[in-house]
């Protein structure tokens, strides 16, 4: 099931995404597309191991010719296969601590088809990773998960005695997979998947998508009789990344906007989260505090005029951290200090736009009113959003009502068909028996 496009809310460019993607695939053509012949030794029950026949002969020697101890000894000898060239240098190797490896094995890939699949993944779950946090971040998350991952997996093999080698992005990947079912769990994937060679799209949400391919991995890790598999690694990498994705909720390292995977069990969600609710109330608190000591230094009481285009700088970056809330109050002290000083359109509208997306329709509403009362620009969309509020919030007679006092005259075809589109939903939340207005 590859997902090809999602539903959850993209604030950032996949910058990272595509310079990891691309540090793949380079190192994949560097060290991996032309590996040198794999070294092929055996390996004595004790440990020892003879890369060689000369080794192997100047062993058997001990036994006096003892043809029966010989091939006691050399029943009991097992392949130890090792790869060749950087690819061996670089991957994850049992038994031994090479705290390099737990970072490069990530970039090693065991082949093209190896490469393109975790490059399809690792492009559909880091839009959403990235999305949430910027590249920054992601690229900290990416490389933390994926080090810590490799650390865990080497000191594993030491305790339990695994033999081999690990390569491939594919627990990092698996650790991003995590992150979405932590931070978008409700949200969509567009997926599409073959059942012989006719393909089928479908969505399903990201909490559902991440059990069905935890769950696989589960499955078929126990089919194996629970022993050093893929699908281990890959069940690794989730777990390693579960906790840091929840953790940064809690701690408010991401916004998920009220739909994080706390706020989805306990159906709370949105406007009624309280972790949403916590996160946003620390972001004030530190935000105003950040603020208060920057009038201080500044001396901004003894200058009103300062003092206001400090707060309208304030009111600008707030919404550019997307501190919608704490916008309007930064507005409101200076409407309160000087009533003839206004919102600027732009802001007014950015931060509308941020309380629809977050659905806090209540706190939205008066906003959208005066900037229809205030600014032509973007007024019909938004009277058009208004009107679907009051639908949603079952008001239809409201509704119908503001449709009415428009002034029909000057709008055009094109913005008349969803008026009528709206006035047909109000005509049937009311019932039949309403007058015509459209």
């Amino acid at each position: 099931m590859i997902p090809i496009s999602t539903d959850a809310p993209i604030y950032h460019y996949p910058i990272a995404t595509v310079a990891m993607i691309v540090i793949n695939v380079v190192c994949f053509i560097a060290f991996c597309a032309n590996p040198t012949p794999p070294d092929v030794s055996l390996q004595a029950p004790d440990g020892q191991v003879f890369k060689n026949e000369d080794e192997l002969d100047h062993e058997l020697q001990r036994f006096n010719n003892n043809d029966e101890a010989i091939q006691v000894f050399v029943e009991s000898l097992k392949p130890k296969k090792k790869q060749g060239g950087w690819v061996s240098t670089f991957s994850v190797e049992f038994g031994t601590f090479q705290p390099w490896q737990w970072l490069t094995n990530n970039f090693m890939h065991a082949g093209w088809m190896h490469l393109i699949g975790n490059m399809v993944f690792l492009w559909a779950f880091g839009l959403i990773v990235e999305g949430k946090v910027g590249p920054y971040l992601f690229s900290l998350l990416y490389l933390g998960i994926g080090t810590l991952y490799g650390f865990v997996l080497q000191l594993s093999s030491i305790v339990i005695g695994w033999e081999g080698e690990a390569l491939g992005a594919s627990a990092a990947i698996f650790g991003l997979l995590a992150l979405c079912v932590a931070w978008a769990p409700a949200n969509e994937f567009t997926i599409v998947s073959w059942f012989g060679m006719q393909p089928l799209m479908f969505e399903i949400s990201i909490l559902m998508y991440g059990f069905f391919f935890l769950a696989q991995e589960l499955i078929f890790f126990g089919l194996q009789g629970f022993t050093m598999s893929s699908e281990l690694l890959h069940i690794m990498g989730f777990v390693v990344a579960l906790p840091i994705g929840l953790g940064m909720v809690r701690l408010g390292y991401v916004d998920c906007e009220g739909w994080d995977l706390f706020s989805f069990l306990n159906g709370k969600t949105g406007g009624e989260s309280t972790v949403g609710r916590d996160q946003v109330r620390a972001r004030e608190k530190k935000a105003a505090a950040k603020l208060h000591a920057e009038n201080i230094k500044a001396n901004l009481v003894s200058d009103p005029g300062v003092q206001g285009r400090q707060l309208q700088a304030q009111v600008e970056q707030a919404i550019d951290q997307g501190e919608f809330s704490l916008a309007v109050k930064l507005q409101n002290r200076i409407a309160a200090s000087n009533a003839t000083v206004g919102w600027k359109q732009n802001d007014l509208y950015r931060v509308i736009q941020g309380l629809l997306r977050a659905k806090s329709y209540a706190e939205a509403i008066p906003l959208m009113e005066r900037h229809i009362e205030t600014f032509d620009e973007h007024r019909f969309s938004i009277q058009l959003l208004l009107v679907k509020i009051w639908l949603q919030d079952q008001r239809p007679r409201k509704a119908l009502g503001y449709m009415q006092g428009l002034n029909h005259s000057f709008l055009s075809p094109e913005q008349m068909q969803p008026l009528k589109q709206l006035a047909a939903v109000a005509k049937k939340q009311i019932g039949e028996g309403v007058v015509e207005i459209l």
